[in-house]
């Protein structure tokens, strides 16, 4: 494809403000990505890595959007395998400046089958949080600009009473703070976080750590409102995992990244549950070599496999039984005894006295014959299954990103007094399914610091209609959360507020409430 063409193409045909996005299939939505991509690949304002090399698009027979939509399938190609050879993308330039981004916010304003809207918020929100390293340190004002950007078409829709539309850029919203979080939370707190909630008790299966100093089962005890991330970051300290390296399953529901932000009373509904704790499959990670070319096992390698005997060796030495337990270890299998083959094998080729035990020469000797015999793939397994990625950092030893939350979607929409302006007036409007995902994402928000701020002070001559906003039930349901939350705090400085709470009558208002309005949660 001429880039001149194609471009020229992409803006008369595919971008054309008289086209309508209303019926454009998942088929013909991904193949306007294509064109997306590389137009934008080719100007040099995205970088791409691919699984597969692009196949030639031929735009000639298209004469616009609904030929492509008669024309154009995938051969009934699964799901699953078009999301594999989906590239890799990093923006290397504001996405306002990308060719063609205003279509994909048509798209979800407009198109009817819902896998294309889901899609096209997807694809959007990734433009704003997968930005290439150069662009980082412009991370806040890129997502400051979005919000403005949302904000203003949120308004406009809401004048309008487009409710679906609202809908949908709720939606996405959501989205993006989910994507924006995939290495942390920078240790925000949602307001739905606000409340402890009950106090859960969990089973935690520890298949991470390997040796004999971490328990393989333990119990603990976590607040409802405690994050996900939180969770991870916990449950890291017992089994020697950085949260990042961690694949973490609640109640048979495995929890991906983009569920960070979430709190764990969104999975759990009972004071008991199981988790299961795994390494996170890590092919991604750039890959340290093991031998040089001598034959000689490289420095990081010879103290990763170091690392690895001394958790098995007594007083420098591994036999039968430790050897058993590294393998069982290795494997992953319920459990090996010292007659294995394996076991055998290894002592009787590497270890000392007739094979009775193995030293650290031995050992290292293990893996050097298996480089040298070309078992890259299988000795980085071993090196995985005992916490090593593939650079043979331990994942005990990968620290926490810091996040900077400033450049986090949740952040700035929080700390934007217009944000909450406009998504009560949403509630205000009653519509009761659009209701649950304004409520949903005023939820995940951080709580208001002017509603907060004003609660906590508590000035002489409180008006406390005023205050707890009683004309409007959301609003009077959001202050009163607060209200709950300083009552439950048990600091000094919220023990002085209760004091003040009651001199100031607090308790008389929350009585008469209850006649006026439904304290509990609208959706």
């Amino acid at each position: 494809m001429e880039t001149g063409d194609g471009e020229r193409f992409f803006d008369e045909k595919l971008c054309n403000p008289r086209e309508s996005f209303r019926d454009l299939t998942v088929e013909a939505f991904e193949l306007l990505m294509q064109f997306f991509i590389l137009i934008n690949e080719e100007k040099g304002f995205i970088e791409v890595t691919r699984v597969q090399e692009p196949k030639n698009l031929c735009y000639g027979n298209f004469s616009n959007l609904s030929n492509i939509q008669q024309r154009y399938s995938f051969n009934k190609k699964k799901e699953k395998e078009r999301e594999r050879e989906q590239p890799e993308m990093r923006v290397r330039t504001h996405p306002e400046k990308l060719k063609g981004v205003e279509i994909l916010w048509r798209i979800i304003q407009e198109a009817d089958i819902k896998p294309v809207t889901e899609k096209a918020r997807d694809f959007l929100s990734k433009l704003y949080t997968k930005l290439a390293e150069e662009l980082e340190p412009h991370a806040s004002l890129i997502r400051n600009y979005f919000i403005e950007t949302y904000l203003e078409r949120l308004n406009g829709l809401l004048v309008s009473s487009q409710l679906q539309t609202i809908e949908r850029m709720i939606t996405l919203m959501m989205d993006m703070i989910d994507e924006s979080e995939r290495k942390g939370t920078g240790r925000l707190k949602s307001h739905c976080a606000l409340l402890k909630g009950p106090l859960i008790v969990f089973t935690v299966s520890n298949e991470i750590t390997t040796g004999k100093s971490v328990p393989k089962e333990m119990e603990v005890s976590v607040h409802a409102n405690t994050s996900i991330w939180e969770l991870k970051a916990e449950l890291g300290k017992y089994v020697e995992s950085s949260a990042e390296c961690m694949k973490m399953t609640i109640g048979g529901k495995e929890m991906q990244d983009t569920d960070n932000g979430k709190i764990i009373n969104d999975f759990v509904s009972k004071k008991r549950g199981y988790i299961k704790l795994e390494k996170k499959n890590m092919d991604d990670v750039p890959k340290a070599a093991l031998i040089t070319e001598e034959g000689i096992l490289t420095e990081r390698a010879h103290k990763a496999f170091t690392a690895i005997f001394n958790k098995f060796a007594k007083d420098g030495k591994m036999d039968d039984e430790a050897t058993a337990l590294f393998t069982q270890n290795t494997t992953k299998e319920s459990f090996v005894q010292k007659s294995d083959t394996r076991v055998r094998m290894i002592l009787a080729n590497f270890g000392k006295a007739n094979g009775s035990y193995l030293e650290l020469d031995g050992f290292l000797d293990f893996y050097r014959d298996a480089l040298a015999t070309r078992k890259d793939d299988l000795v980085r397994q071993n090196l995985l299954a005992h916490g090593y990625r593939n650079d043979l950092k331990n994942i005990s030893e990968i620290e926490e990103a810091e996040v900077d939350i400033s450049s986090l979607p949740r952040y700035i929409l929080s700390s934007n007094p217009r944000s909450f302006e406009l998504l009560f007036r949403v509630l205000d409007m009653g519509d009761s399914k659009v209701g649950e995902q304004v409520w949903n994402l005023i939820s995940r928000l951080t709580t208001n610091e002017g509603i907060y701020g004003k609660l906590l002070e508590l000035k002489d001559g409180v008006a406390w209609e005023e205050l707890v906003c009683v004309k409007s039930k959301y609003r009077l349901l959001y202050a009163l959360q607060i209200i709950e939350s300083f009552l439950e705090d048990e600091v000094l400085e919220k023990k002085e507020w209760r004091k003040k709470f009651i001199e100031k009558g607090g308790s008389h208002v929350l009585l008469s409430l209850i006649h006026i309005s439904e304290p509990t949660r609208p959706y």
